[in-house]
């Protein structure tokens, strides 16, 4: 039987996608054909990055269990 209760399960879970969200996105700046193709992911990953924790933080503060 699982002893873990509902809230510690939401921050175990919690936790690793915070950890997962956190990890480098592991680009390699010559797979872009230049600067600024390099510079447009790296701003769509941040934007991602920044959408992901909004939506941790919502979970994090709701009633869901």
């Amino acid at each position: 039987m699982n002893n873990t209760t509902p809230d510690t399960l939401k921050v175990a879970i919690l936790a690793a996608l915070d950890r997962f969200i956190r990890q480098r996105p592991g680009l390699n700046y010559g797979d872009y054909g230049d600067r600024a193709a390099y510079r447009s992911e790296l701003r769509g990953i941040t934007r991602d990055l920044n959408h992901a924790r909004t939506l941790l933080r919502h979970v994090e503060l709701s009633g869901i269990t």
